[in-house]
Formats: structure tokens, C-alpha cells, sequence
């Protein structure tokens, strides 16, 4: 069985367990009413014999009381004979149980036990009982009245127009159920069919995706929200993935291109220092370029990957709180020397009372010191380097000013782009990283970092961070 195969039997086994379980559902609710209707049907029949016979037993008793016995036995003997000897009887016994009068009871075979059992009530008082099982063909209601404290009148009523119109009901009641199932059943695999739609949206995504093609993503539906988060965690996911394959790919082609000098360069002095004399000296200057190549090299790996990690989102951040404003001295108290050595005045302008956020103080020092180093690296001697810190009640921004050569407008849109030189830095040493890595640490902590210059006066790079709410 094929993979596509596999995921399409595993579907329907959803579909197929979601209807079962639909129409287990169904079935039990269908098997709880049609029982409850039925004995509700049942009980109203029998309710309804009851009242026929309590009206007829009290016609008797009014009978008894006017006529007598002889008149009560003769209207017996006329309601007997125009009815079916297997669906009425009358009796006449005493309080001890002895048979007065009774009607033919030929047709009722057995009954006699069966009344043995029925109990003698009270004067006056009313007794229904049923005689013979209900799936018995003598099925009947048997209704008693004590006349005067010495005779029991009893009346037989036949059940067997009762139980045959309860058994149609019945059957009536079961073909509605099992149409009532089957209906649920298929409406219970349409409604899983239709909560599938959504998955199945999201497999076809999966299974158009290759490596060269990770732009797809699974379109909106209407099947309900459970299943537009599930489509909307999967388009993040492979947002993140193609991202991370991007940045991948990115890093190949940088290490690719931006490695490949000094490693000619360090197989350039090896190659030179290997064929000449050989000379403990020029063997020791061979190791410490190579040690600082290599060094170099490191370093720009390490920056190239934590660019990376940063702009993909997986860059593990230690975060605590962080006075922005002793940052920043201690960055002015770290280039100090530097100012002083090349003879620009480094100018400060930082609020009084601290500044605290919530971020990755080693990460943060490290944008401030690439962005000082920056500005003190492109400020000719005489200049000037000012950095500042504003804040309101939303952001914090921090200013590095210089007096630089500026940078030109054509250039300014790939300023923060990994190993991107401008005209006038190619002279320079670095490896166009230092920005790049600046803005990614920004970013990373929900920021922004943004560029204004203006050639021949000088830039301000403008550092803008969320503050903590309150």
C-alpha cells in the first residue's frame, strides 16, 4: 500500500469511526423513544379499558341496587350475548369466593386459576387487575366492584384488539426508528465528511510541498474554527520552515563566497613559506596569520549563524532586566580610548533616572558596541560621535550621530544586508556583518533599528525598543 494510500485509509477509518459512533448515538436515542412510546401507549390503552369497565361496573351496581340480583344477571346475560364469548365474561361470587352467577366460559380455558388469585375488594372499592400474560391469547383486564359487603361483581375484557393495534403501533414505531438510524447514520458521515474537508486541505498542502516549492500554504475554508487554527498553526510552521531553509541557504552562499579569500589567502602564505628556505622565522609569521585568519574566520561563522538563528526565529535569548542607561556608559567608557586615539570627541546625552527593559543584556551591548564602532570607524579625526537616549511611555530610542562621510541614498536600502560594503567602506577593515547582526539583535527584541544620512555631513542610526508595560 502506497503512502498516499496509507493517509487516505487512515481518513476514512476517521470518517468511518466519527459516522459509527454518530449512529451508535442514534441508535440508542431511537431504542430509548421507541420504548418509552411504547409503554406510554400501552398504559393509555390499558387506562382507557379500565375507565370502560369501571363505567360499566358502575351501570351494574346502579342496576343491583334497583333490580336486584335477577335484573343484574339478565342485563349480563343480553351484554354477553351480543358480544363474542372470547372477548367479555361476567361473574357473580361472594366475599368468600364461591361462584353465584357467571357467564359461558368455555372460551376461557384456564381462568379459573387465574381469578383463584385475583383479590376480593372492599365494599365499594374499585379493583383492576390483569389476567393471563400479555403475549397470552386470553389476555384480558379484569375489573371488580363489592356490591354490598356479601356479593363481588367481576368483569372480563378481552385484550386482543388492544394488543393488536399496540403491535401495529410498534411496528409503525420500529420502521421509523431504523429509518430514523439509517438517515442519522448518513447524516452522521456527511457532517464527518464535511469536519474532514479541512484536514484533507491541509494534506493535499503537505503533499505539494517540496524543497522548491515551500511558498504553499493551506487556504482559508469555512469549515468551522477548530480546523482554521489547525490550517493557521500549519501556514506558521511552514512559514518558519521556509524561512529557516532560506536563511540556510543564504549562509551556504555567504560562507560559499566570503570564505573562499581567506582560505586562499592562508593556502597563499603556506604554499610561499613551505617552498622557500626554510626559516623558523618565516615559519612563526606563517602560524600567526593563519591562527588570525582563522580567528577571523570564527568569528564571521559565529556572527553569519546568530544572524541566522535571530531572523528565523530560534535564537535562544536570556532575557532579564536591563538599565539601559549603564549600558550605554559603560559602551561610552569602552570606546573612550578609541575616540581619544583617532581624536573625536565621543558626546553623550542620557536621561538622569535609569531606564530599565526587559531583554538580552549581552545581546544588546553588542548592537550598541558594532553601531559605536561603526560611527568611530567612519568619523575622519576632528569629528564628533554623539549618542543619546529618549524615552516616552511606549519606547525607548537611542541616537548614534556622526560626522562621517554619509552615506549615499542608492546605498541606504541594502545598509543592514549581510556582507553588503558601500563605495566609501571598501577600504575599511570588516566584513559587512556588524550592521546586519545589529538590526537582527534589534528585531529580535521586538525593535527596530532605522538609518537617516545625508553625504558629506554624516548619519544617525536610530535604535527604537518597546517598553515594558506597566
Amino acid at each position: 500500500m502506497s503512502s498516499s494510500n496509507r493517509k487516505h485509509h487512515r481518513q476514512s477509518s476517521v470518517v468511518m469511526r466519527l459516522t459509527l459512533r454518530y449512529g451508535l448515538v442514534s441508535a440508542l436515542f431511537c431504542t430509548a423513544v421507541f420504548y418509552l412510546v411504547s409503554v406510554r401507549i400501552r398504559t393509555a390503552m390499558i387506562h382507557q379499558v379500565d375507565d370502560l369497565l369501571t363505567d360499566e361496573l358502575h351501570e351494574c351496581a346502579i342496576i343491583y341496587e334497583t333490580q336486584g340480583m335477577s335484573g343484574l344477571v339478565e342485563e349480563f346475560l343480553r351484554e354477553t350475548g351480543a358480544t363474542a364469548p372470547d372477548e367479555l365474561f361476567f361473574r357473580l361470587v361472594s366475599v368468600k369466593g364461591e361462584v353465584l352467577k357467571s357467564s359461558d366460559l368455555t372460551q376461557w380455558a384456564g381462568i379459573e386459576e387465574e381469578l383463584v388469585s385475583a383479590a376480593i375488594p372492599n365494599q365499594g372499592e374499585y379493583r383492576h387487575v390483569t389476567i393471563f400474560s400479555h403475549d397470552h391469547p386470553l389476555n384480558a383486564r379484569l375489573a371488580s366492584l363489592n356490591l354490598d359487603g356479601r356479593v363481588v361483581l367481576q368483569l372480563g375484557l378481552s385484550l386482543q384488539h388492544e394488543n393488536l393495534s399496540h403491535l401495529r403501533t410498534r411496528q409503525i414505531l420500529l420502521a421509523t426508528s431504523l429509518a430514523m438510524i439509517g438517515l442519522s447514520t448518513l447524516a452522521g458521515y456527511w457532517v464527518a465528511r464535511q469536519a474532514m474537508t479541512g484536514v484533507r486541505r491541509v494534506t493535499r498542502t503537505v503533499q505539494g510541498i517540496h524543497k522548491s516549492n515551500l511558498n504553499r500554504r493551506v487556504p482559508s475554508g469555512t469549515e468551522g474554527r477548530e480546523i482554521d487554527e489547525l490550517a493557521s498553526a500549519f501556514n506558521q510552521m511552514l512559514h518558519r520552515i521556509e524561512a529557516l531553509v532560506f536563511e540556510l541557504k543564504e549562509v551556504s552562499d555567504n560562507v560559499a563566497h566570503d570564505l573562499r579569500s581567506p582560505i586562499t589567502r592562508m593556502r597563499g602564505i603556506a604554499e610561499t613559506t613551505l617552498t622557500g628556505a626554510p626559516d623558523l622565522t618565516a615559519y612563526q609569521d606563517m602560524g600567526l596569520i593563519v591562527l588570525e585568519e582563522c580567528d577571523r574566520l570564527a568569528e564571521m561563522i559565529n556572527t553569519m549563524l546568530e544572524i541566522a538563528q535571530s531572523e528565523s526565529g530560534v535564537l535562544v535569548m536570556e532575557e532579564s532586566d536591563v538599565e539601559i542607561n549603564s549600558l550605554l556608559r559603560n559602551a561610552l567608557d569602552l570606546f573612550q580610548p578609541l575616540a581619544e586615539e583617532k581624536n573625536i570627541l565621543l558626546l553623550s546625552d542620557l536621561p538622569e533616572s535609569e531606564v530599565v527593559l526587559r531583554g538580552d543584556k549581552g545581546r544588546l551591548q553588542r548592537a550598541v558596541a558594532n553601531l559605536l564602532d561603526n560611527a568611530l570607524k567612519y568619523t575622519p579625526a576632528n569629528g564628533s560621535v554623539h549618542l543619546a537616549c529618549n524615552t516616552t511611555h511606549q519606547q525607548v530610542e537611542i541616537t548614534i550621530g556622526d560626522t562621517g562621510p554619509g552615506i549615499l541614498p542608492e546605498e541606504l536600502p541594502r545598509l543592514f544586508d549581510r556582507f553588503y560594503r558601500g563605495e566609501k567602506s571598501r577600504s575599511s577593515p570588516g566584513n559587512g556583518l556588524g550592521l546586519s547582526l545589529a538590526k537582527t539583535i534589534i528585531q529580535s527584541h521586538h525593535g527596530d533599528l532605522t538609518v537617516e544620512s545625508t553625504p558629506g555631513q554624516g548619519s544617525v542610526f536610530a535604535i527604537s525598543l518597546p517598553r515594558p508595560a506597566k
